[in-house]
């Protein structure tokens, strides 16, 4: 007997999947039904349209399936068990290749060396800070900040290293150098201005200069920054370790231009060098500063002027060049100016030891040279204050008689005033 239309039925698709049962190849359930195998595989793939009634028996035999219900596709469908899924080798084989790569690029990435901090330029324009990587200039991040930049600086000796942001609405921003992410931040409050300066808190504050100091020697630097008034410029000098502690705020009446991190006794413990102005009441000077790890605090307090009795002078060194005579002030046209001092020079392993010079006035007027306790030992008149004097003698607004050398030297050294971790130290001068 000859079956017609095999494929209508559910044998051809269906023989495969009961052969899966069996865990068999159709050429194994051929050769055990004594079939071409590679006949069996033609069954099941529907291109017999003719097959023999016993070669059908064969096979339902061989699965222990009723000749009609091997034939019956409702029949077959419930009682044929199901089927397993085809393994999709491809798929599997898929998998493994991604979790090859995904572990060579772990693996890459634990062998390739951290982006060193050194590595990293930090750039800045108006609100933005931008970290670029050093060799290819590709940005690495970017961070807008409140205000306008003032100054912009960062150290590798801080863990994790460190970027610096001050603004000229008087914050200090610390972030991540290598992340861009905010660590902390300070900015001087308005009641704690209000009690030092009173009304000469009025107005905006800025923050400029700061700079590294390593204070302790331990190679982690502290930062020394300077919060300045922009109406009546008293300052702030204020030290943080990198972990935003305050270890000391100094407070100065007057503008502080420059910071100079220096350790000119060579004990490895640097000193902070600050030149500017001194604004008290009727001793308006150029004056140079100078703090270390034991002087921090306080204030820079005057006989002359007025301070809060709160506060004692807490500085290492000071000394002040006051103004003029007032009939100099007069003839050179100085009337309500006050003298700054705006750079310093440091020279090291001189005959005469470790020197200091500041310059007074822009263009310079006279320089001081000093030793590293700021005692002075030297002045240079600059041609910048010979055309002034010779200038007022010959129009005859200046009637003293003598060089601007002699008067500085002289008549003007006596009024240079000194201290000593805050004490008024006199001295004769040693100007030759």
């Amino acid at each position: 007997m000859i079956v017609e239309d095999v494929d209508k039925s559910f044998v051809p698709s269906n023989l495969t999947g009961l052969a899966r049962t069996r865990y068999e190849t159709l050429k194994q359930v051929g050769a055990a039904c004594g079939l071409d195998g590679r006949h069996v595989e033609s069954i099941s793939r529907g291109e017999q349209r003719r097959v023999q009634e016993a070669t059908l028996l064969l096979l339902a035999k061989h699965f222990d399936i009723d000749y009609l219900d091997f034939l019956h596709k409702d029949l077959l469908a419930e009682a044929a068990p199901p089927a397993p899924r085809r393994r999709r080798t491809w798929l599997a084989a898929l998998f493994v290749a991604f979790l090859l790569a995904l572990l060579g690029v772990l693996v890459a990435s634990r062998l390739r060396p951290p982006l060193a901090a050194s590595a990293i330029v930090i750039e800045h324009e108006g609100h933005v800070v931008n970290a670029r990587i050093g060799q290819d200039g590709r940005l690495l991040w970017s961070q807008e900040v409140k205000g306008t930049i003032a100054q912009v600086g960062s150290t590798s000796a801080w863990d994790p290293p460190a970027v610096i942001v001050a603004t000229k609405e008087g914050e200090l921003l610390v972030l991540d150098r290598l992340t861009g992410k905010r660590r902390w931040s300070d900015q001087p409050s308005l009641p704690a201005l209000v009690q030092d300066f009173g009304e000469a808190a009025e107005g905006t504050w800025r923050c400029e200069p700061f700079a590294f100091v390593d204070l302790v020697g331990d190679g982690v630097p502290e930062l020394c920054a300077v919060f300045t008034n922009q109406k009546y410029s008293p300052c702030y000098v204020r030290t943080y370790r990198s972990d935003s502690t305050v270890v000391g705020t100094y407070r100065h009446p007057g503008y502080l231009y420059a910071l100079y991190p220096q350790d000119l006794d060579e004990d490895r413990h640097q000193e902070i060098y600050l030149v500017g102005t001194n604004n008290g009441t009727a001793h308006d000077g150029a004056t140079v500063v100078c703090l270390d790890e034991e002087h921090l605090d306080g204030a820079a307090v005057d006989s002359i002027g007025s301070w809060s009795d709160a506060y004692t002078d807490g500085s290492r060194y000071r000394i002040i060049f006051p103004a003029y005579a007032p009939d100099v002030m007069k003839a050179l046209a100085r009337e309500g100016w006050w003298l700054d001092a705006y750079d310093l020079l440091f020279a090291a392993n001189t005959k005469l030891g470790h020197q200091v010079t500041a310059s007074v006035m822009r263009p310079a007027e006279f320089s001081v040279r000093m030793d590293m306790h700021l005692l002075p030992f030297d002045i240079v008149v600059e041609p910048a204050l010979l055309l002034l004097w010779n200038g007022a003698q010959q129009t005859g607004a200046l009637t003293r008689a003598g060089s601007a050398e002699e008067y500085l030297r002289g008549d003007y050294a006596q009024t240079i005033r000194y201290y000593v971790e805050g004490q008024r130290t006199p001295w004769t001068s040693p100007l030759p």
